[in-house]
C-alpha cells in the first residue's frame, strides 16, 4: 500500500481476473471458478482505495464515413483486447482466427509492409505513418510480421436470425454472440463490413470480451444506417431482456410500453 491506497498492481490484478471470467464462454466453468477463487484470495478490496484503470473508449458515429475515427477505435481495440487475446490463446483454432482479425484490422488502418522498409516508406501517407509510430514498441513487435501475412478464411453462413435472440438462449455469452453475429450480417457499407466481418469467427468461438467491445459500436451503426425494421428488432431485443433482468435482480416484473 502507498498511503491510503493500494498499489496499482492490485487494481491491475483484479481487472485481469474479472476480464478472464468475462472472456470465458458459457462452458468454461473450470476457468471461471479458478478466476473467482483467485479473486477470493485477493480479498475484499475497497474500490475507493484501489484504482482499476478503464481507458476512455471511442464511439463510432455516422456511417463510418469519417475514416479517422474508426481507425482510432481499431487501434484501441487492437491494443487493449485483440492482441492480448491473441498472445494468451492456447486454442490454435481461435489463435488463427485472431491472427486473421489482426491482419484485416491492419489493412483497415492502411498499414502495409512498406512501413518496415525504409526504401518504400515514401509510399505510405504521413497520417498513416503517424498512427503506426504512435503504437508502443511491444505492439509493433507482435503485429509487424502480420503486415505481410495472407490468411484467408471461408466464412460460413450458419448464423441464427431468430429475433429476439434472448427468447432462444438465456445464457449470456450465447445471447451476446448470436445477437452480434446477426448484426454483422446486416452490414451494407464497405467500411463497416471491412471492420466487423473479420471478427465473425473469434465471436463464434466465444470471446465475450471482444464481443462486448464491438456490440455498442455495431448497434449504433445499425441504429443510424439500418432499416426501420432492424430498429424495431433492436428495441425488441432490449425490451425482452430488461424485464427478465430486473425480475432476477429485484423480484419484480417490468412492463415496457412503446
Amino acid at each position: 500500500m502507498a498511503g491510503d491506497t493500494f498499489h496499482h498492481l492490485v487494481g491491475d490484478l483484479v481487472k485481469a481476473l474479472i476480464e478472464a471470467t468475462a472472456r470465458c464462454n458459457d462452458t468454461s466453468h473450470d476457468t471461471k471458478s479458478m478466476a473467482f477463487e483467485r479473486l477470493g484470495t485477493v480479498g475484499a478490496i475497497d474500490p475507493d482505495r484501489c484504482e482499476i484503470s478503464d481507458k476512455s473508449q471511442v464511439v463510432l458515429v455516422s456511417k463510418l464515413a469519417d475514416h479517422e475515427e474508426p481507425v482510432t477505435f481499431a487501434l484501441l481495440l487492437l491494443q487493449e483486447e485483440v492482441l492480448g487475446a491473441y498472445r494468451s490463446s492456447h486454442d490454435s483454432r481461435l489463435h488463427n482466427f485472431l491472427t486473421y482479425a489482426i491482419q484485416e484490422l491492419l489493412k483497415f488502418c492502411g498499414f502495409t509492409p512498406d512501413l518496415l522498409d525504409p526504401r518504400r516508406a515514401a509510399n505510405v501517407s504521413s497520417a498513416t505513418k503517424k498512427e503506426w509510430y504512435s503504437l508502443p514498441s511491444h505492439v509493433v513487435d507482435h503485429i509487424g510480421p502480420l503486415l505481410s501475412s495472407k490468411f484467408r478464411f471461408c466464412l460460413t453462413n450458419t448464423i441464427s436470425h431468430n429475433v429476439p435472440t434472448y427468447s432462444h438462449t438465456t445464457l449470456y455469452n450465447s445471447w451476446l454472440q448470436n445477437w452480434l453475429l446477426r448484426l454483422i450480417t446486416l452490414l451494407e457499407t464497405k467500411d463497416a463490413a471491412a471492420f466487423f466481418t473479420p471478427f465473425l469467427d473469434p465471436i463464434r468461438n466465444g470471446d465475450a470480451v471482444i464481443s462486448q467491445k464491438l456490440l455498442p459500436r455495431i448497434a449504433l451503426h445499425i441504429a443510424i444506417s439500418g432499416s426501420h425494421e432492424e430498429l424495431d428488432n433492436m428495441k425488441l431485443q432490449i425490451s425482452t431482456v430488461l424485464p427478465r433482468l430486473l425480475f432476477l435482480c429485484f423480484g419484480c416484473p417490468l412492463i415496457l410500453n412503446y
